[in-house]
């Protein structure tokens, strides 16, 4: 290492053109120099050296990020990860979606944790972390880990900062009328069922019951049964499932409700699951409530698993979110 003197690492034979040296340590520089020798009537014989050597600069080992954790009580998102032999300190980088990595804490080698504030301004934050070691005259860094650390953050209630992100909550009020969602069922599937008809006001009461946008679960509904057609449907008009509920991949036909009120209550009921960690209003009336992770999809961007940042999610297929909003956006500009 420079400032020491020269040591003997290896002995090699003439064959010997390469070698890997393993007892070097992460974060150190090194100079190494060879020289050739040989055997002479029993004397050995050294050729000169260049003592100027070959230079390497070893990074350090790449910080193991632990999973970031949102604590609602502080409203802080707690970082922490392993520490890294011989650092003098770490940086603390965070992104928005779609954003870059940011610095945001420069910290000193026995910190490996740190609690940052939620500005509200994303859906959630990203992390990562680099550690450095600092010698006279350089630093040296190490790796980080690109995907980082995720923690989702409480739903956005500020729309500007929805609006940046092109999401739309799923809870909230209704912002389409009963006559609306008629008048757009009629015109897409003149055949539509007068039952059909007199159940589309339970979606806005039913909606407004758990705190729900019924007005999305009716879009929901119209992408699920093709527009109440039922062509290409996992379910039918009688079973009073407008949402594919307990419909699978393995054939399984899906939940059957007695009413369609009741069949749209657990539509609404489903959706709560996905979009908050609130309790419901009304009696449990979807029998899959359970098996969803509260709280999710705040978003109904996220109900598509493809695009859920955490992997769950109702659908698989892709956009899911995207066909139920064109249904949406047909609706409000008739």
């Amino acid at each position: 290492m420079p400032g020491e003197t020269w040591k003997i690492l290896k002995t090699l034979g003439n064959s010997v053109l390469s070698y890997t040296d393993t007892s070097a340590v992460a974060g150190k520089k090194y100079q190494y120099m060879v020289r050739a020798y040989r055997r002479e009537s029993g004397v050995l014989q050294f050729s000169p050296v260049d003592n100027t050597g070959a230079k390497t600069d070893l990074t350090l080992n790449t910080p193991s990020l632990k999973p970031a954790v949102y604590n609602e009580g502080s409203d802080k998102v707690s970082i922490s990860w392993n520490p890294v032999k011989r650092a003098t300190g770490y940086c603390l980088y965070r992104k928005v979606p779609g954003g870059i990595y940011l610095r945001i804490a420069n910290l000193d080698a026995n910190t490996t944790s740190y609690q940052d504030k939620n500005d509200g301004d994303a859906p959630y934050y990203t992390y990562t972390v680099k550690a450095y070691m600092a010698s006279p005259g350089a630093v040296s860094w190490s790796g980080c880990v690109n995907k980082g650390s995720m923690a989702i953050l409480p739903a956005l209630k500020n729309q500007s900062v929805l609006d940046r992100y092109g999401l739309t909550l799923i809870e909230g009020a209704p912002q389409l009328t009963v006559s609306q969602m008629r008048a757009y069922i009629k015109s897409v599937n003149p055949d539509v069922p007068d039952s059909v008809l007199k159940m589309i006001p339970y979606y806005i009461s039913e909606g407004k019951a758990e705190g729900i946008r019924g007005d999305l679960a009716f879009c929901q509904s119209c992408l699920e049964t093709g527009n109440f057609t039922f062509v290409g449907s996992a379910v039918t008009l009688d079973q009073n499932n407008f949402c594919g509920l307990g419909v699978t991949s393995n054939g399984m036909k899906g939940n059957s409700f007695a009413t369609p009120q009741l069949g749209i209550r657990a539509q609404i009921q489903h959706l709560k699951a996905y979009a908050n960690k609130e309790p419901l209003r009304q009696t449990q009336i979807d029998p899959r409530f359970h098996y969803v992770t509260r709280g999710c999809a705040p978003y109904l961007q996220w109900l598509g698993i493809q695009e859920n940042p955490l992997g769950y999610g109702w659908a698989a297929g892709s956009d899911y979110a995207d066909h139920i909003l064109r249904i949406y956006n047909s609706i409000r500009n008739m």
